[in-house]
Parts: structure tokens; C-alpha cells; sequence
């Protein structure tokens, strides 16, 4: 891998569509922090892992074995959704 392999940060950016999701499937909350876990942070941070981040980085790492590619995943997983690798 190399620098053609990075994730660009419009990837990001459809956080705004998960949010935007997310509430419009609560009628009447009109205003939630992200910026703390739970509140719905952790759906739409977990909804970019799944539908935006892991589907790309899975075919990033196509080519590479997949006991590596898994331990990756997982890694990278456990950092954007808890803050850290352990």
C-alpha cells in the first residue's frame, strides 16, 4: 500500500448522512450532541464503519492475506469506534 491507498476525507463526510438519518427516524429531536458517546454517536459512527470505511478498506486490502486483512479491519474498527487499538 501506499499513498494512492489513503482515505480521502469526503469518506467522512457522509457521517452528515447518517445523522441526518438518524433523526429523521426520531420525529420531535431536533438537536443531539455527537460529540459524546452514546446520543447517537455511536449508531452513526458504527453506520460510517459499515456502509462507507470497512467496504472501502476491504478492497484496499484485497490482495492481502486474510488472517492480516482481518486483524487490520479489526484494529482500525476498535480505534474509529472506541478511540483506540487495544
Amino acid at each position: 500500500m501506499g499513498a494512492q491507498y489513503q482515505v480521502g476525507h469526503t469518506y467522512f463526510c457522509d457521517v452528515v448522512y447518517f445523522i441526518e438519518k438518524d433523526l429523521a427516524a426520531r420525529p420531535g429531536r431536533h438537536f443531539v450532541l455527537y460529540s459524546q458517546k452514546g446520543n447517537g454517536r455511536d449508531k452513526t459512527v458504527g453506520a460510517l464503519w459499515e456502509y462507507s470505511l470497512r467496504p472501502l478498506l476491504e478492497q484496499y486490502l484485497s490482495g492481502v492475506d486474510s488472517a492480516e486483512r482481518h486483524a487490520f479491519l479489526s484494529t482500525a474498527e476498535q480505534t474509529l469506534l472506541r478511540g483506540s487499538s487495544s
